[in-house]
């Protein structure tokens, strides 16, 4: 069931806007495979493929540029830089080892190449860097001289057989430099397409000559995708089929089993499949909007299955050695830190409060952390989070104390405070590579499990003190922190867990549920895993989903109660049947125990 409600959520926001291209007939499609090579030997009962198809141009990689709009109207047209997390999200949905280069352009009273064409998997942090740095958007709007730009770094940089696409963003009519559609014509004289994707809110089309964007669109032999709001653009940044694509089917014709759900962005297509002992053959078939098809594909040899990793499923059953807890040893590590954990503490606050602190827990990556802070969505404020202990698995404990607070909150529940509208908040983990995580983002893409020999600088066992600082009890129970483990899922992964942090109040714990709030939603007991340091208690519970079933993409609105269909809560209840509700930061007259 919760598989299900998040599908229907990321399709709500998403794939309604996608729109399909017009027939370009540039080149008949190609189609390549990165991964696994063939003669490959797995020990598995799976593996993802992951390769390119294209039907623009050379169709031998992809060359890809981004020209991005950063002039002043994008301080209202799109306030939480939505713009900024399509690019992100992009990003995150090719994989690191795909045939795909790209670089970005950004644009307002002139233009400049900010990040270079390069491979993708060196162009991440670069661009991550980029984004951070444009924090207010001012200035005219010079889309011409950003497809210039863009144009002159492929002929400079591209590679001669890889499809060359320019991706426009704005939300206006060009008004200094050069004109764009004559931009967009030379481009498309080199051999590069120019697709432009326009953010128009309803009161703001009206100010836009339609015509005149569409014009560069046109005169670049590419595509308008239109977005009438800001969060529209994760779909049409992710999904719009820039190389002409209408799908990719990836099958083991060996056991006659298809994948269930191969995932196409930009050109980067990856699929999970199921694998048997012996020889198995992949093949992939592209086929393009015309109709048109390319197949190709490599043989696998599976020596040995092993047996499956020990994950408890919510039936109960439980992991051989551990005690009766949800396997607390199920601790995936990805190249990315993830925050993943965040909430209040104390989560209910008592009139004479003075000050609030906000807590997080945050796992390393293949990096070490450089930084966390806490920031508004609209880039109002962003300010940093202290270390303050280690659990007792090594995930670290990191906080913001807000002072000044006493009888802002008295009779209030505010509970939607995390997530990515406006007025919301976000906690940024970065590490030393420039690789970032936000919570509560729980994503879906190229996210391995790292092993230890994989971690660039090695982990001081003693470097940071367990956490043992107590926190405030209150007369009722507190859910302090809720969150996923791990909060970025893999092709390859089949299991998360739902995390609470929990802290008894006069009387002891009775149940935790995670739940939604609707009439006859979901309700699922989460146990106790284990008591931290401090005397509060995590609580979990396991999900198994099929591999490769959850669409590629972030979803950043999972806990509150705005939206009873598609947002969830965890519920403490004590013996007293006093309880209290993640994401809700309470103001009471409940005073320290």
């Amino acid at each position: 069931m919760l598989n299900r409600k998040r599908n229907q959520l990321l399709h709500g926001i998403g794939f309604a806007m996608l729109m399909s291209l017009p027939t370009l007939s540039l080149a008949t499609p190609t189609v390549t495979i990165n991964a696994p090579n063939d003669g490959a030997v797995i020990d598995s009962d799976n593996t993802v493929v992951t390769g390119i198809a294209s039907a623009i141009g050379g169709g031998q990689g992809i060359d890809l540029m981004l020209v991005l709009d950063d002039s002043n109207s994008l301080q209202n047209a799109d306030p939480t830089k939505e713009r900024f997390e399509a690019v992100r999200q992009l990003l995150n949905g090719i994989n690191s080892n795909a045939d795909i280069h790209i670089g970005i352009v950004f644009f307002a009273d002139t233009a400049s190449v900010e990040v270079p064409l390069q491979h993708v998997g060196s162009a991440s942090s670069s661009i991550e860097q980029a984004l951070s740095n444009h924090k207010t958007p001012n200035g005219d709007t010079a889309i011409g001289d950003g497809i210039t730009k863009a144009s002159n770094e492929l002929m400079t940089n591209g590679r001669a057989a890889a499809s060359q696409i320019i991706l426009v963003f704005t939300d206006g009519d060009n008004n200094t430099g050069s004109e764009p559609a004559q931009a967009a014509a030379q481009a498309k004289n080199k051999g590069q397409i120019v697709h432009v994707i326009g953010l128009y809110p309803p009161g703001l089309s009206a100010l836009v000559n339609i015509g005149s964007v569409l014009s560069i669109a046109q005169a670049g032999g590419g595509e308008l995708f239109q977005a009438t709001n800001a969060t529209e653009l994760l779909a049409l940044f992710r999904n719009a089929k820039m190389v002409n694509i209408d799908r990719v089917d990836v099958t083991n014709t060996t056991m006659g089993a298809a994948s269930v759900n191969a995932q196409l962005v930009t050109g980067n297509y990856t699929a999970s499949v199921d694998l048997v002992v012996g020889q198995n053959v992949l093949e992939v078939l592209a086929t393009d909007t015309d109709g048109g098809t390319a197949k190709t594909s490599v043989t696998v040899t599976v020596s040995t299955i092993p047996p499956a990793p020990c994950v408890v499923d919510p039936s109960g059953s439980q992991c051989p050695g551990s005690q009766g807890n949800p396997n607390p040893q199920f601790r995936p590590v990805k190249l990315r830190p993830q925050v993943l954990m965040a909430g209040f503490d104390p989560m209910l606050l008592d009139v004479i409060d003075d000050s609030l602190k906000i807590t997080a827990v945050v796992r390393e990556g293949i990096s070490p952390i450089q930084h966390v802070h806490l920031s508004e969505n609209t880039g109002s404020f962003e300010m940093g989070m202290r270390l303050e202990g280690e659990l007792f698995n090594g995930d670290k404990i990191y906080s913001i104390t807000i002072v000044g607070v006493r009888g802002q909150f008295y009779k209030q529940e505010l509970s939607n405070l995390f997530g990515s509208g406006v007025g919301e908040f976000n906690i940024t983990v970065v590490d030393q590579a420039r690789k970032t995580h936000s919570f509560p983002k729980f994503e879906q893409s190229n996210h391995v499990d790292l092993e230890e020999g994989d971690l660039e600088v090695p982990r001081p066992s003693t470097s940071v003190a367990p956490y043992t600082k107590k926190g405030i009890r209150r007369p009722r129970p507190q859910a302090i922190m809720v969150g996923f483990d791990p909060v970025m899922i893999d092709f390859d992964d089949s299991a998360f867990k739902v995390k609470a942090i929990v802290r008894a109040g006069l009387v002891g714990i009775k149940h935790v549920t995670l739940k939604t709030t609707s009439l006859g939603g979901l309700s699922i007991a989460m146990e106790k895993e284990q008591e931290l340091a401090n005397g509060d208690v995590m609580y979990s519970t396991v999900f198994i989903f099929e591999r490769g079933s959850f669409p590629v993409g972030a979803l950043r609105d999972l806990f509150g109660t705005e939206n009873p269909q598609s947002e969830f809560i965890v519920e403490v209840v004590d013996n007293a049947e006093q309880r209290h509700a993640f994401p809700t930061l309470e103001g009471c007259d409940c005073p320290e125990q």
